[in-house]
């Protein structure tokens, strides 16, 4: 088990050529206005970048991640949390489906193992699912996607667009995403990347931030897909991803600082996750249809 205070790995696809050097997990160095840290910055002259030059943390993180609260999931939470620890996340968030007793006590117990964790859920709203990243309180599922957003803001977090477009993996369609904090650009279950790009130019053209998650229902594929969130060097604590306050690390990812990396899962691993939700849709359906025997509630 690892826990707080032992060596971790950094994660996939890291590497130190970004200039920043590894504090205590989290990467430190210098950002220049204008980077892509700081997308909003436009320095006129030399002088003035040279002003407006800022310490920057990095803190790298899977916005996506199940666990055996989920339907068509078994991991437990403390096999979620070693993994990323061992893949050197410095957080995640647990979006289990329409559940959230997990997501809390991931972000009570996620310091023990060096992680800073947000409280989530993935909400299964009437026109396909939502991340709600940092709500206390789980939204209610069933609602219009515009609803379901105006409530996940209300509680101060922010509503992420999961696998966008995807009809067979219940995706919010373009023509319903008028308004949200964000597009999972990258995700790790889109064994082609062909939809991971189609959500990467929405994005960029309606002028959405970009995240990444591995929609891991599996420990192993935890940090799959690494969003990196780009913060003032203060907001990150003596380097420690423990000690920061969930709402800068909310607030940078809703404007958009944020850059994102990883790889794909296998097609074997897809097709085992695919076969695992038919089984469970086909044990529902028959247990649903055995209770409408037993009611004589039949149509």
């Amino acid at each position: 088990m690892t826990r707080a205070g032992a060596q971790r790995t950094r994660p996939c696809g890291a590497d130190s050529s970004d200039g920043q050097e590894r504090v205590g997990g989290v990467r430190t160095g210098e950002t220049r206005a204008g980077s892509k840290s700081t997308p909003n910055a436009k320095p006129n002259s030399e002088s003035e970048l040279e002003s407006h030059r800022t310490p920057t943390a990095t803190v790298s993180l899977d916005l996506h991640v199940h666990t055996a609260e989920s339907y068509d999931c078994d991991t437990p939470l403390v096999d979620v949390l070693e993994r990323a620890a061992d893949a050197g996340l410095d957080g995640i968030c647990v979006t289990d489906h329409d559940a959230i007793e997990q997501s809390l006590a991931a972000a009570t117990i996620a310091p023990e193992y060096g992680l800073f964790a947000i409280p989530g859920v993935e909400v299964s709203t009437r026109d396909g699912h939502v991340l709600a990243l940092g709500v206390e309180t789980r939204p209610e599922p069933g609602r219009p996607f515009s609803e379901t957003v105006t409530e996940i803001r209300s509680q101060g977090a922010i509503a992420i667009v999961p696998h966008p477009f995807r009809r067979s993996r219940h995706g919010v369609p373009a023509d319903v995403i008028e308004d949200c904090d964000g597009i999972e650009v990258h995700n790790a279950m889109c064994v082609t990347g062909v939809r991971n790009r189609q959500a990467a130019r929405f994005a960029e053209n309606r002028g959405f931030a970009g995240v990444a998650g591995s929609d891991a229902h599996t420990a192993r594929l935890v940090g799959r897909a690494v969003t990196d969130v780009h913060l003032e060097s203060a907001a990150v604590p003596d380097g420690d991803p423990t000690a920061i306050d969930r709402g800068r690390i909310l607030e940078a990812i809703a404007d958009g600082r944020t850059t994102v990396r990883g790889g794909l899962a296998s097609p074997t691993s897809c097709v085992r996750k695919y076969a695992q939700n038919v089984s469970v849709k086909f044990r529902t359906g028959v247990r649903t249809g055995i209770g409408r025997l037993r009611t004589g509630n039949v149509e």
